[in-house]
């Protein structure tokens, strides 16, 4: 077989090689102004781009979590739900059922390899939180409870760098608290599994279709006033069907950390699951709605997904994560 050393590789060749008589001129990236010159043997396939082609793209999507930077900014892509807020003749707060899911993004930037702010889109509703800027935030076991520092903005999301999971993240937040209009949210953002790498049946799947994960999110009255919510869930799939349950399930105050129990949010609902993504019914004491989502990582190691339920005068917005 032929070997060739190309200019793009020039560098590494010579680093690696100690005291190479190869040179080579610059390549500009755009024309072939370098020269070919033999290279070492089992170095450098003759297959490879020629010089005077650009090299493809390195792919720019979220792989999993031990590839993004502890310090910089990456995104992940996914599917999420919106409502809107707004008052009624009597002053009430009104959300409308979100449509159906559309695609949704997570900007986040680590420092030290901790999030420190995030920039979360679906459907075009969006909200930030920036803890360098005066922001502030709670700690709940594998959350992130945020407040803007002028007490519009909340956001409710996995800590993701450091996280429980290696696939995927999820969040919900709110616009508008205590306005006369707002915007609530909820995305699921990761690595989908492929189609062609899902399994078909329990036996083919690394935990057998059990999973198990946390579900939060943001919870208003009729007064329009936020709650963080947040439980423990248990998913069991035969990846034909779904249930998804919610127990354990509590609420914080954001502005004071204060926790309740409060078990009449806990919901439960049996679904259908479609190539990889799934749907469910959700019904509860007091709260009911639907729920969808998809399978993170190359095997299906992870599941994640949006949710609204509502009723007696609140609704719940919130996404989850299991593995």
């Amino acid at each position: 077989m032929t070997y060739k050393l190309y200019p793009a590789l020039a560098l590494c060749v010579l680093a690696g090689c100690g005291g190479g008589g190869t040179t080579t001129a610059p390549w500009d990236g755009e024309t072939g102004s370098g020269q070919e010159q033999p290279a070492p043997d089992g170095l450098i396939p003759d297959d490879l781009p020629r010089p005077g082609t650009k090299p493809a793209p390195a792919p720019d999507r979220f792989q999993n979590f031990s590839t993004v930077p502890a310090d910089g900014t990456y995104t992940l892509h996914g599917t999420g739900i919106s409502a809107n807020l707004s008052k009624d003749g009597a002053g009430k707060v009104i959300v409308s059922t979100a449509g159906a899911a559309q695609p949704a993004t997570f900007v986040l930037t680590n420092a030290a390899g901790k999030v420190v702010a995030n920039s979360l889109s679906a459907n075009g509703a969006t909200a930030s939180f920036d803890l360098r800027a005066g922001d502030t935030a709670l700690l709940q076991d594998t959350l992130i409870i945020a407040r803007s520092k002028d007490g519009a903005t909340y956001v409710v999301q996995d800590k993701t760098a450091g996280g429980t999971y290696d696939y995927q993240s999820y969040g919900a937040w709110m616009t508008g608290a205590r306005t006369d209009a707002g915007v609530k949210g909820a995305a699921s953002v990761g690595a989908r599994t492929l189609a062609s790498a899902m399994p078909t049946q329990p036996s083919e799947h690394a935990a057998q279709g059990h999973f198990n994960g946390v579900a939060s999110g943001l919870m208003t009255s009729n007064a329009g006033v936020p709650s963080a919510i947040s439980s423990k869930i248990y998913v069991q799939t035969d990846f034909n069907s779904l249930t998804l349950e919610s127990y354990d399930t509590i609420l914080t105050v954001p502005e004071t950390g204060a926790i309740s129990a409060t078990p009449g949010l806990n919901f439960k609902g049996t679904g259908s699951v479609s190539g990889t993504t799934f749907s469910v019914p959700l019904d509860g004491d007091i709260l009911h709605g639907s729920a969808s989502g998809a399978f993170y990582g190359p095997k299906a190691e992870e599941l994640g997904g949006t949710f609204q339920t509502s009723g007696s005068g609140y609704d719940y917005i919130g996404a989850f994560g299991a593995n």
